[in-house]
């Protein structure tokens, strides 16, 4: 199961001297498991790219998660240059 976390300003706080919630963080988890596209229920590694796509590694191969849907590559020996 992979857990993404979102980070998201609270702004129904008034921003005045005697609130000092104004600056508060909420923070929401969403969770992903194979039900829902992703390769493997063990993940290996995360990163994230300078198109925000998450990328999430797992022994069954690489996912690219846009926000929506999981894309899955996939090791193949019948394709040179496949991804290890």
């Amino acid at each position: 199961m992979l857990v993404l976390a979102s980070v998201c300003l609270n702004h129904s706080q008034p921003a005045n001297a005697s609130s000092r919630l104004a600056d508060q963080r909420n923070v929401i988890f969403d969770r992903y498991t194979t039900e829902h596209g992703l390769s493997h229920a063990s993940v290996t590694a995360i990163t994230q790219d300078k198109y925000g796509f998450i990328w999430i590694g797992t022994q069954e191969g690489l996912n690219r998660f846009d926000g929506y849907k999981f894309e899955t590559f996939y090791h193949r020996d019948d394709i040179e240059g496949s991804i290890s």
